[in-house]
Order: C-alpha cells, then sequence, then structure tokens
C-alpha cells in the first residue's frame, strides 16, 4: 500500500517484474479463494436447505475440511499456472501499466514476443 501512494504522490511506477508477479499471485489468489469459499458454502447451505434432518450425517467436519483443502487447492493451482505463463513471456522494454494493479493483461499488453503459449496454455479453459 505504501508503495502505491508513493507512485501516485510521484507518478511513478518503480514496481519491478518480480514484484509485479508477486502482486499478481496474490491478487488472484486471494479472488479465487474468496469464489472457491463462496462455492463450499453455497453447497454447504443447499444441504441446510434440502436435506436439513440428513445435515449432520451428510455434511461431517472432515467433509467440510475437504471442501476447504479443494478451495485451497484449486486457487492455488490456477493462481501458480496463470503466474507461470506470464512468467514465460519476454519483456523486452520497460514499459508502465496504465493500471493501479499488476493484472494478467496489462501485464502481457507489455510483453514483445511471442505470445502464442498463452493461448494454447489455456485452452483446457475454453474446451
Amino acid at each position: 500500500m505504501p508503495k502505491m501512494q508513493e507512485g501516485f504522490v510521484h507518478y511513478a511506477n518503480p514496481v519491478t517484474l518480480h514484484g509485479c508477479l508477486a502482486q499478481m499471485f496474490f491478487i488472484y489468489f486471494t479472488f479465487l479463494l474468496n469464489y472457491n469459499l463462496l462455492l463450499a458454502m453455497t453447497l454447504d447451505y443447499y444441504m441446510a436447505i434440502c436435506h436439513p434432518l440428513h445435515y449432520s450425517d451428510l455434511m461431517t467436519c472432515q467433509l467440510l475440511g475437504l471442501l476447504a483443502i479443494l478451495a485451497l487447492t484449486r486457487s492455488l493451482g490456477v493462481a501458480v499456472s496463470l503466474l507461470l505463463l506470464t512468467a514465460k513471456a519476454q519483456f523486452c522494454r520497460t514499459a508502465v501499466i496504465q493500471h493501479f494493479t499488476c493484472e494478467y493483461t496489462a501485464l502481457l499488453s507489455t510483453a514483445c514476443g511471442d505470445l502464442t503459449f498463452n493461448i494454447s496454455g489455456w485452452g483446457w479453459l475454453c474446451s
């Protein structure tokens, strides 16, 4: 946060590529973890509404722990794969990203090289 405020005051963007990638990882990881935990909470809510008499038999502590671990694993897997695909890009020049955060599309717009690995790497997501 102080680095961002310094950038606003001095109109500078002193974030390195590694710092930008770390920021991108933590932003995407926390967003995805939030969405995945909301998905697990929705499943818990569904079981409580649709099967109220069997709720304690169906939703055990082990199952809730497993859902939390799956949410963490899924978030970590997507964030790490996105980070690895972005780190493969070649950045030939120093460019200022016109956003307040280092995000995937903004960072790749400054790359100058072959980006087909990003298109083919995410083919499993679109199919």
